[in-house]
């Protein structure tokens, strides 16, 4: 299993925000910006492929929605960040459908996904990803996540190493525990 970080994140201070709120035209902008940062997800049905949403059953009563955007090849399966849905890949995930299988899904609580009272812990997480996976007959996929998804990535690869060729963090959390210990070949 190969790993891949990306990491060049800086986080805004308020000497940096001073400019931009007092710029008027900047305010509209920065609200969207800000309601996106709140968790708001937005629920536009299709992407620019025109692909729609299908769902896969994860537990009794929860289902996932997930974009299957097609190709063939080693399946890559991309993860959401928290409060975005699988749409948040379009145009980008289609680029890799020349030489793999590409999915996107969307975790329980966002978007068209099933909204349980509970099960918002990682490791009800990490066994949703194991069943969507287990319900398409994916056998071992290339991992691809932004933000908190890289929690749920670490988890998974430490749980079910067999079922993982690569990990892709996009700007993605690392699992707080250690890596070495969950991953010993890391």
């Amino acid at each position: 299993m190969r790993i891949v970080a990306s990491h060049d994140i800086v986080a805004p201070t308020r000497s940096m925000l001073t400019p931009i709120l007092e710029d008027c035209s900047m305010r509209l902008p920065l609200l969207f910006f800000l309601l996106l940062l709140t968790g708001c997800d937005w629920d536009f049905g299709t992407g620019p492929s025109g692909r729609g949403s299908r769902f896969v059953s994860v537990a009794p009563g929860v289902s996932l929605e997930y974009i299957d955007h097609g190709g063939s090849g080693p399946p890559i399966v991309f993860l959401a960040g928290l409060g975005n849905t699988a749409h948040v890949y379009d145009g980008f995930a289609e680029r890799f459908t020349d030489r793999h299988r590409v999915i996107a899904v969307t975790r329980r609580g966002f978007g068209r996904s099933s909204r349980p009272p509970a099960g918002y812990d990682l490791e009800t997480l990490t066994n949703d990803l194991l069943a969507v996976l287990d319900r398409l007959r994916l056998d071992r996929v290339d991992l691809v996540g932004h933000s908190v998804a890289g929690d749920e990535m670490t988890r998974f690869a430490g749980s079910f190493p067999n079922r993982v060729r690569r990990l892709v963090y996009l700007d993605a959390a690392i699992d707080r525990i250690d890596l070495a210990e969950l991953i010993p070949y890391a």
